[in-house]
């Protein structure tokens, strides 16, 4: 079982508790923790964080008797941030705050702030969506309701969706379950003139987008536009 004190740090909200079940050595203490706390830093999931503890018994034990092991309990896909990043045109950006999830007749949308890196200042935005709750591969050019949108600093909005003439788009879900997403996208966007019929028409300007990536844990919201 978690014991008394775990059970205590869940009970008041706590997603992940971690620690020791002994005394550990100074070794073993500082190693379990550099790495698991250096992996959550990194945008990983708890539980890929606690896998790369490569030793989680005191290898330096016992210690009065008892040999220290590392455990993790509560929430395994618990993130310490969400991220959304994804090069445009060769520049990296990625996302300054945890994006928005929402589930809205079967479609599952993700979307985010971006900001160039090193520029905290948010002057883009990029949202994918794609039909359904679960892993797939979408291909924005023939599924229904996979689509990707990238609002530049410029006012334009570029996108790749089925019936657009033009653009094409591909979002690989590896697992989207109860509010977990995690994934990546990548295409070449449009933008349509006013006078142009995107359904017939090239876009008279285009972006790419390459190197998408998405992490997400958390609840999903309901309803949404």
């Amino acid at each position: 079982g978690t014991g008394p004190l775990v059970q205590a740090f869940l009970d008041a909200g706590a997603d992940v508790v971690c620690g020791f079940t002994w005394e550990a050595s100074e070794e073993f203490g500082w190693i379990s923790d550099t790495t698991f706390l250096s992996k959550m830093a990194d945008t990983n999931y708890a539980y890929q964080a606690f896998d790369a503890v490569a030793d989680k018994t005191d290898k330096n034990g016992p210690i009065d008797g008892k040999t220290a092991e590392f455990k993790m309990y509560g929430d395994s896909w618990v993130m310490l941030r969400c991220m959304f990043q994804a090069c445009k045109d060769g520049a990296l950006y990625a996302a300054c705050q945890g994006g928005d999830v929402y589930q809205h007749g079967g479609v599952t949308s993700l979307g985010d702030w971006l900001h160039a890196q090193g520029d905290w200042t948010p002057t883009e935005e990029v949202s994918v969506s794609f039909p359904g709750t679960g892993p797939g591969t979408y291909d924005c050019s023939t599924a229904n309701n996979a689509s990707i949108t990238w609002a530049a600093s410029d006012g334009r909005l570029y996108i790749a969706m089925k019936g657009f003439h033009g653009v094409s788009g591909t979002i690989q879900i590896d697992k989207c379950d109860g509010g977990n997403v995690s994934g990546s996208f990548n295409g070449t966007l449009g933008c349509w003139d006013d006078n142009q019929d995107p359904s017939k028409d090239p876009p008279a300007h285009t972006i790419t987008i390459t190197a998408g990536r998405i992490k997400h844990t958390g609840k999903l919201a309901g309803g949404g536009p």
